[in-house]
């Protein structure tokens, strides 16, 4: 017990403070990478913990058509909320039983324009 209360706090510790240990030079930028273009509240979450935290900071949208990312660019990545990732990316890898229920329940799924462009990106990013 002694060991796991120990742990927990070590850990607790660790967690809390790591800003105090994770520095960055002083003329570098933290770069976020959104696999779509985020919107105002995502910029604005983003631009506040960075500000929070005295690190300048540049949102970059990673989307594009060629289906090419490339994490070299970003030292972090959001993956804002949209629309459900159509079942046709995932299906063949459940198991048979899975499967059937996603059948069964496919007019439940909103394929929508947004799903149809995110969904072949995030899925390869994935």
């Amino acid at each position: 017990m002694t060991k796991l209360i120990f742990l927990l706090t070590v850990f607790s510790y660790s967690f809390l403070h790591a800003h105090d240990y994770c520095k960055l030079p002083k003329d570098e930028v933290l770069t976020v990478g959104c696999t779509t273009n985020c919107k105002y509240f995502y910029r604005k979450a983003i631009y506040r913990a960075a500000n929070y935290y005295g690190y300048p900071v540049r949102i970059v949208n990673m989307y594009n058509e060629e289906l090419d990312i490339n994490f070299d660019e970003v030292d972090a990545v959001v993956n804002p909320g949209g629309a459900d990732i159509d079942p046709k990316y995932y299906k063949g890898k459940v198991d048979a039983d899975l499967r059937e229920q996603l059948d069964r329940l496919d007019y439940l799924v909103n394929y929508s324009y947004e799903g149809e462009v995110r969904d072949p990106f995030e899925y390869k990013f994935w």
